[in-house]
């Protein structure tokens, strides 16, 4: 573990850098039916430039861990920063849909870097019980971000035009990229750098091999798959909603995130289905050993019972 003079005061820096994914994200989802409008592109080509950018980040989460640990936290996690710069640039200045879903993979490429990095920093400044703490605390801020980012990003394109979003986003990099130069040191030094990529994806291999591990990967991919999955709940879903009783504003706002989706056209209820199912079977072998949870692993089971006492 580094020894660093008031290492609490990164917190709030090191958060910024998790929520460069959520903001990149929620914030441009309003916007997908004006960039397919003002760049005459289909609406499926639009929607291209979110897939790419999750894959982007993909590719860059299972990277940048690797390298960091070989070259150190700093260079990349500046290099990751400039590179997402230069990325909000090119999508700034995109003219077809094909340019924006490129200009997108490499913004994801450089989120990645924030988002990773402030993980693996935190490691290395933190014991492990405090590391835990800020972690969680981290966690609430990419979860505020997500929350927050579609109001101020329909607002920004209602006043000013979808391009204003890159703008704003640069910005906000911008300042992260002078701070984090400013205040972040290298945490992993070379004494304590590994000698080979290949261990380090090997121990990728040893994780996969492990039936508790992949019952917590299943977990959280599950529900970020359902996040995704009820964003095309159709119209009819909501003006019901609407008529029972719920907010007026808040049916306007879930219609407007499943227009921008594009997916408004799907069968709400296939959606559920196809992403809910899974995660409810893993939540009822946690909570319940009646017949109807026999039939899963033992694995799947014990790791449902230990999700359902952390979430109890």
């Amino acid at each position: 573990m580094v020894k660093v003079k008031h290492p609490h005061r990164l917190i709030v820096l090191l958060a910024a850098l998790v929520a460069f994914g959520p903001l990149s994200i929620d914030m441009y989802l309003p916007s997908l039916p004006l960039i397919a409008a003002d760049l005459d592109a289909a609406q499926a080509d639009i929607q291209l430039t979110i897939s790419s950018f999750l894959i982007g980040l993909f590719i860059g989460m299972l990277f940048y861990g690797p390298l960091s640990d070989k070259l150190g936290r700093r260079p990349l996690l500046l290099g990751g920063i400039t590179l997402y710069l230069l990325a909000s640039i090119a999508c700034f200045l995109a003219v077809s849909a094909e340019w924006l879903v490129a200009a997108r993979f490499l913004q994801a490429l450089g989120a990645a870097a924030a988002s990773v990095l402030a993980r693996a920093i935190v490691r290395d400044l933190f014991p492990l019980n405090e590391a835990a703490r800020v972690l969680s605390l981290m966690h609430l801020v990419t979860m505020l971000a997500t929350l927050i980012a579609p109001l101020v990003g329909g607002y920004l394109i209602m006043l000013t035009g979808w391009r204003a979003l890159f703008v704003v986003l640069f910005v906000f990099a911008a300042l992260v990229l002078l701070f984090s130069a400013w205040k972040i040191p290298e945490t992993h030094h070379g004494s304590s750098r590994g000698s080979s990529f290949l261990a380090v994806y090997k121990a990728y291999g040893l994780i996969l091999l492990q039936p508790v591990a992949v019952g917590y990967i299943l977990c959280m991919s599950l529900t970020f798959a359902g996040m995704f999955g009820t964003g095309g709940i159709p119209c009819r879903c909501f003006r019901s909603s609407v008529a029972a009783g719920w907010s007026d504003r808040l049916g306007r706002f879930a219609l407007d995130r499943g227009r921008s989706t594009g997916l408004c056209q799907c069968d709400w209820r296939a959606g559920c289905q196809l992403y809910g199912q899974p995660f409810v079977a893993f939540s009822r072998a946690g909570r319940s050993r009646s017949r109807d949870c026999r039939g899963l692993p033992v694995w799947f089971r014990r790791t449902g019972q230990r999700a359902g006492q952390l979430a109890a």
